[in-house]
């Protein structure tokens, strides 16, 4: 029933060598250029912020590099500029959402490293993967000069192949080489790159903290059990992310029939030039080839699947997580108290300037779930939520985000330290949602703007900067000690108590025990009726 909800859900989630002579930095004073492997850069160090932007972690996987391994990036002579992001990986971009604009550079794979002002070295290391259900996105739009200057800490944001250039897969390319899940090779030649670099720029690699939010929480999930990803960071961050992925079609087979009708429409029948032919389309023509729909219950996820490729992504991660293997690194889980609301806006409110009805909630409740539509009819009611949109909302929050991250949470805790949290300020202000006069609450992505330097479309109250600050706090201290620490508590989750910070305005005080935040999300019912799907096939 899980998966049933995850096809109805899911069509409206679009929104994720040596270190060179020592930088000056280290020497005394915080200069505008830091040498890397590469090269000097030239980023900004205006009093203000000291940020190097658009530094290429890899070399442009164009040409015949298109579906390969990353390779490393070109050396270059003299001083190049960082004083501006690089270009967005190939996307369309998302309508009404800032900064997310359509791009068909894939000369994209570049980062960017945010620093204290004053010099320091061996500094905690926050690397972090941006969301957008892997087709759109860019690390340029998660600034993070508050957050490195307040902390103390090094913050580096990625871009990555996005779209068919990240996903695709087929028998073609595997024969090629085994590895595919080319947008997770990026991440992990930027975690190599920042291995190699980081200390240039006042950072520790050996506290290197990897956290990724929506689809970047699940490609953070991903490298926890990644073979390629074991020792490039020492702790976890998944936000609103999925360490299940068996609601995708994920297995080879069936990765490989989306791809091949994917390479199909784009005009590369199967062949012996099927792959040549697909590394001459102009990328325009890649964009503009709609990814054909999965079977089963990703039929309509718009976007593309990992798949299982016994290299990059060897198995389902919470099944390999579950039989111990995977990385050993802390780890901090969490999720937004409203994810849904988003998707309700997305779903309704965006595309017909309305909310869902009485009518069309009891209609998707029965086209969903058949005769269970009656017992999740009066669990999720309209009168109890408040409106059929609210409760659809809580619907699509528990089974989709919720319900998956306290499996993760049980599933972690008793063999690496773990702790779990949920965002829960219902008055979080809008960022990217293209809607106006709709109460989003604590919505997907809705705790982002409270870490990065986001613009929003009304500013913070003064006890909501105090969360964004106490939020900086905590995840700086998970990424210098592994523990969100703080002067407020945060217990380590333990499958007894079931401690879940809860983030929101206030004193900070706030923790969920003894099954609250199971209860308020509904988990029991979600986990019988996921026990019903496996055991009914």
């Amino acid at each position: 029933m899980v998966r049933t909800m995850l096809r109805l859900g899911a069509v409206v989630v679009l929104l994720a060598a040596s270190t060179g002579p020592v930088s000056a930095a280290d020497a005394g004073t915080a200069s505008a250029v830091v040498r890397t492997e590469a090269g000097d850069v030239r980023g900004i160090a205006d009093g203000a912020r000291r940020a190097f932007l658009g530094v290429p972690y890899a070399a442009p996987p164009v040409g015949a590099l298109r579906w390969r391994a990353p390779e490393p990036a070109r050396a270059w002579t003299g001083v190049r500029d960082a004083t501006r992001p690089g270009s967005s990986c190939p996307q369309l971009g998302v309508p009404g959402a800032p900064g997310q604009v359509p791009s068909t550079d894939e000369d994209c794979l570049h980062l960017n490293v945010e620093t204290p002002r004053a010099p320091g070295r061996d500094r905690p290391v926050l690397v972090f993967v941006h969301g957008g259900s892997g087709i759109s996105g860019a690390g340029s739009l998660y600034p993070a000069a508050t957050l490195a200057e307040r902390t103390g800490t090094v913050v580096v944001t990625v871009n990555y192949r996005l779209g068919a250039l990240g996903h695709l897969a087929l028998p073609d390319l595997r024969a090629e080489a085994p590895a595919l899940n080319y947008a997770l090779q990026d991440q992990q030649a930027a975690l190599r790159w920042v291995h190699r670099n980081i200390a240039a720029f006042g950072g520790d690699a050996s506290r290197v903290t990897l956290a990724g939010e929506s689809a970047g929480g699940q490609a953070t999930c991903a490298h926890l059990t990644s073979p390629g990803s074991a020792g490039l960071f020492h702790r976890a961050v998944v936000m609103s992310g999925a360490c299940d992925l068996s609601y995708l079609p994920a297995e080879p087979e069936r990765a490989f029939a989306i791809s091949g009708k994917y390479a199909a429409d784009v005009g590369c029948p199967d062949g012996p030039g099927r792959l040549a032919c697909l590394r001459a389309k102009p990328v325009a023509d890649l964009l503009g080839t709609a990814p054909p729909a999965g079977d089963g219950p990703a039929a309509a996820i718009p976007g593309w699947p990992l798949v299982y490729d016994d290299a990059v992504v060897p198995g389902n991660p919470l099944d390999l997580l579950k039989k111990g293997r995977g990385a050993r690194v802390p780890v901090m889980v969490g999720v937004t108290r409203d994810e849904g609301r988003m998707l309700t806006a997305v779903q309704f409110q965006a595309v017909t300037g309305r909310a869902v009805t009485e009518e069309e909630y009891q209609r998707l409740l029965t086209s969903a779930f058949g005769p269970l539509a009656f017992v999740l009819g009066g669990v999720y009611s309209s009168r109890g939520y408040g409106s059929p949109e609210k409760a659809l909302a809580a619907l699509y929050t528990d089974t989709l985000f919720a319900c998956p991250a306290a499996k993760i949470a049980a599933t972690l805790a008793p063999r690496t330290p773990t702790y779990a949290y949920r965002f829960s300020d219902r008055d979080a202000p809008n960022w990217y949602i293209p809607v106006t006069n709709v109460d989003l609450g604590a919505y997907h992505a809705g705790e982002l703007p409270y870490l990065f330097d986001i613009p929003t479309e009304r500013p913070f109250t003064a006890s909501q900067r105090a969360l964004s600050h106490r939020m900086m706090d905590h995840w700086a201290s998970f990424a210098a000690t592994g523990s969100p620490g703080g002067p407020a508590p945060w217990p380590r989750y333990d499958l007894l108590t079931t401690p879940y910070k809860d983030l929101l305005p206030g004193p900070g005080t706030e923790v969920l025990r003894l099954g609250a935040y199971q209860t308020s999300h509904n988990c029991l019912l979600w986990d019988v009726f996921g026990a019903l799907g496996s055991l009914t096939g």
